[in-house]
C-alpha cells in the first residue's frame, strides 16, 4: 500500500518521500486537497490502494474538518468490498486547540518539527491497524 503526501511545497514532498522510502514505503503525491481526493480515488482501483494519507497544509479548522468527511464519505466502512476509511495523519507547525477538538475524527497529528522515527512509528502503527480491518 502506498502513502499519499499532501502538501504544496513540492520540495517538503521529496524530501519526506525519499525518508520514507528508506523505510520500504512507497508514496503518491498531492499538492491540493482536490488532487489528493482525485489520487485517493484513483487507487481504489489500483492494486498499489493508498493506505494513508499524510497531510502537511495550513488548515483551518473548518477546513480540516471538510476534508476528512469528504475522504471518510469516499469510502464508508459498510462500502461493497467492506473497504475501511483511510487513516489520516496531519503534520502541522502549530498544533492548537482546534487540532485537539478535532482528536476524534483523524487518527494523529505530528507536531513539527517532527522526528522522522517518530513520523515512521506512527506510519507503521496505522499503515497495519488500516490493513489488519482492511482484509478482515
Amino acid at each position: 500500500m502506498k502513502i499519499l503526501l499532501v502538501d504544496k511545497d513540492r520540495d517538503f514532498l521529496d524530501q519526506l518521500s525519499i525518508r520514507l522510502y528508506n523505510y520500504g514505503y512507497q508514496t503518491d503525491f498531492a499538492e491540493s486537497v482536490a488532487a489528493a481526493e482525485d489520487r485517493y480515488m484513483q487507487s481504489l482501483n489500483d492494486q498499489e490502494r493508498i493506505g494513508l494519507i499524510i497531510f502537511d497544509l495550513d488548515l483551518t479548522e473548518q477546513e480540516a474538518d471538510l476534508v476528512l468527511k469528504q475522504l471518510r464519505s469516499m469510502h464508508p466502512s459498510d462500502a461493497p468490498g467492506g473497504f475501511q476509511p483511510v487513516p489520516v495523519i496531519f503534520l502541522t507547525a502549530s498544533a492548537g486547540v482546534w487540532f485537539e477538538s478535532l482528536d476524534k475524527r483523524f487518527d494523529d497529528f505530528i507536531v513539527k518539527p517532527y522526528d522522522i522515527v517518530s513520523l515512521i512509528k506512527v506510519v507503521k502503527s496505522k499503515m497495519a491497524l488500516f490493513q489488519e480491518r482492511d482484509h478482515s
